[in-house]
């Protein structure tokens, strides 16, 4: 990892953030772990919500964004200073880090062993990732280049609405890349350790919000490094080795959920659910999906506590009307940021039994177009895309494992094992941890209602799967919160039964036992370097950028999303956004991805194919790693070899360049992207 690009990124988020989490709240009301984890929630919220005003009022730049970066800064630092906050801040996290040393040591001990851990990510493993990772920073770019959200986007050869539902994310990208050395890998990577970073601190913060004392540091060093001991899906993990823009979403989201959890516990007020909603309306347009599932668990918390608890009307009364600010802040934030940059939403309504807008019903494109060959809708004669059955076996699956179709015993075992534990703590501590496990279990029952929904309202593979593919992940998140739930339950009715000597003894063994696993969990797992395969990957996009004009148009045996774009600076026919949700779209991208397997399927036989996409180059790519998934199961390097108009540029051992005809006339006249 670049240690410059790291550094302006942590500048740029971290500085602001600090300031905003000093202006934001009134001294005492911060933990010491709410005040790490909020400074890079609303850093990166300060500081998006700016780049985003600039991409809306068309004065996007390098220029543009320091001065706005520098003046939002200065205010947020100001506000803080004429408050007189910053010694009362001061004196009270010092008060609270000797107040709760045993329950904050290992938090901080875990905290920073993750943060070392995350310095060793390479840049190069990025051309391993999901293809999405490169859409996201080649959106980012474009927006920097245009000064603004263009209204078109050149993807899979064509000039196409551009979509605005991560504009904040979108907007960050070009603000951070305006200022970041070194290029797109390294700032991606950095900010790869931000959102990891940020995300661990706030799944710290919210443990500590919910009452799981030393403990705590559990959530995050199990959810976010996924030891192979256990038995848990790795996917939290996973993101936090890679672009992955949901894990800033998710950053965003904990957050909001950490201030949510302290104005339900009557330590915060109405202001501070403001806060909640900035950081809701910012992650909502980063990504929406994190921001929707830890709202439902915020939701039910809410609910759960009320009705476990004691405080009558008048407590429910000040929840509700917290919960109406921030919810109103939240639609105002997403809703400006929206309507400010203009553009496609990219959420068109897919229609349900009556197949997809523009195509006979016994096609689906969205599966035609994730698998790339003509695929029918499912459930046609059930009523159900997935069986009910099915649906929970791979909720319950989701948890201890990928996602499966059949899902072993013991995996039910331990959910029934987890569900008896849960209602002892109901049981036993029914107002400080009950209102956690209620809200675990009854999120994890609406993300499968919804995913049952979904299954019977659409028969295409999108939207129809859109619970296990993107909901039932978070299973994992709510199983490993109550699991820890447990715990501290188990924890504290251990040293309440030892007595107060003996109690005491465990009250300081078990934070010092927790110091030390979460950072030999942590330590356990190391960060893969890059392969060979993704060393030849770099190689050809280098190689492509020299020795191709940048306005040739090529195409690649491989089906990117926009590595080419923002690595090699080239337009490649094969790349851009999967539009599941875009009917109109989909009816123009569809024949080309099919044009393409059919052309290096047999080329002499789809010459047409490549005349009317006016390819000027073409690459077979074979033992390399391009950012994106072949289109044929078994490449054809070969099936080029014998085609006499093609003349090969470059021979490697891991890709072949060839030029076509046209290559003449491409001039070269474009912009570098950085």
């Amino acid at each position: 990892m670049s240690a410059a690009s790291l550094l302006a990124v942590l500048a740029v988020v971290l500085v602001p953030g600090a300031g905003a989490t000093l202006a934001a709240f009134r001294p005492g009301r911060l933990t010491v772990e709410a005040a790490l984890a909020l400074t890079f929630g609303l850093g990166y919220a300060a500081t998006a919500l700016a780049a985003t005003a600039l991409a809306a009022t068309h004065t996007m730049g390098r220029t543009g964004f320091v001065i706005a970066w520098a003046l939002v800064t200065l205010a947020l630092w100001g506000l803080a200073a004429r408050r007189r906050f910053l010694r009362p801040h001061l004196r009270a996290l010092r008060a609270d880090a000797r107040a709760a040393r045993w329950t904050l040591a290992p938090g901080l001990a875990g905290l920073a062993a993750f943060a070392v851990q995350k310095l060793r990510l390479d840049s190069g493993t990025l051309l391993s990732s999901s293809e999405a990772a490169w859409r996201y920073w080649g959106d980012g770019l474009e927006i920097l280049h245009a000064g603004r959200v263009p209204p078109t986007t050149l993807q899979w050869g064509m000039e196409l609405p551009t979509t605005v539902s991560k504009v904040i994310l979108n907007s960050f990208e070009a603000g951070i890349a305006s200022v970041a050395p070194h290029g797109a890998p390294p700032t991606m990577m950095a900010l790869v350790w931000l959102g990891a970073v940020g995300l661990f601190a706030a799944l710290l913060a919210l443990g500590r919000a919910l009452g799981l004392g030393p403990l705590a540091v559990g959530v995050p060093a199990v959810l976010l490094v996924a030891p192979a001991a256990l038995p848990l899906n790795s996917e939290f993990a996973e993101d936090t080795t890679t672009y992955r823009v949901e894990t800033l979403g998710r950053m965003l989201a904990v957050c909001a959920a950490v201030v949510a959890v302290a104005i339900v516990r009557g330590r915060a007020g109405r202001r501070e659910a403001v806060v909640a909603g900035v950081l809701l309306g910012a992650g909502a347009g980063t990504h929406l999906i994190p921001v929707a599932v830890v709202g439902i668990f915020a939701v039910w918390y809410a609910a759960a506590s009320l009705a476990l608890g004691r405080g009558g009307r008048r407590r429910a009364g000040r929840v509700a009307g917290a919960a109406g600010v921030a919810a109103l802040v939240t639609v105002v934030v997403w809703l400006a940021a929206l309507g400010a940059s203009g553009g496609d939403l990219g959420f068109q309504r897919a229609r349900g039994s009556g197949g997809y807008p523009g195509f006979p019903v016994t096609l689906d494109p969205t599966k035609t177009f994730e698998v790339v060959k003509p695929s029918h809708p499912r459930g046609r004669r059930s009523g159900w895309a997935i069986q009910p059955s099915q649906i929970g076996t791979v909720a319950v699956s989701s948890v201890f494992n990928e996602v499966q179709i059949t899902t072993p015993r013991r995996d039910f075992a331990g959910l029934a094992l987890l569900a008896i534990a849960s209602a002892a703590v109901l049981v036993r501590r029914r107002r400080s941890l009950g209102p956690a496990v209620v809200a675990a279990w009854a999120t994890a029952i609406v993300l499968v209602a919804l995913g049952l929904y979904f299954s019977h309202r659409y028969r295409t593979f999108v939207p129809a799967t859109f619970g296990p593919r993107r909901l039932f992940e978070y299973g994992v998140l709510l199983a490993v919160l109550t699991a820890f739930v447990v715990a501290s339950a188990a924890f504290r009715e251990t040293a309440a039964r030892l007595g107060r000597r003996r109690g005491r003894g465990l009250r300081r063994a078990v934070p010092v036992a927790a110091a030390v696993l979460a950072v030999l969990v942590v330590a356990s797992v190391s960060p893969r370097q890059t392969s060979p395969l993704e060393e030849r990957g770099l190689q050809l996009m280098q190689t492509l950028a020299r020795t191709v004009p940048c306005d040739a148009r090529i195409l690649v045996n491989v089906r990117t999303a926009g590595s080419f774009e923002v690595l090699a600076r080239r337009t490649s026919v094969g790349e851009g956004m999967a539009p599941y949700l875009r009917p109109s779209v989909l009816r123009r991208v569809l024949p080309v991805v099919l044009g393409a397997k059919a052309f290096f399927k047999d080329p002499l036989a789809n010459r047409a194919y490549i005349d009317r996409e006016r390819v000027d180059v073409m690459i077979a790519v074979g033992e390399s790693k391009v950012g994106g998934r072949p289109l044929l199961k078994h490449g054809r390097r070969s099936a080029l070899k014998g085609v006499p108009w093609l003349r090969p540029l470059v021979k490697t051992p891991g890709y072949t360049i060839y030029a076509t005809p046209t290559l003449a006339r491409a001039s070269g006249n474009c912009y570098n992207s950085t």
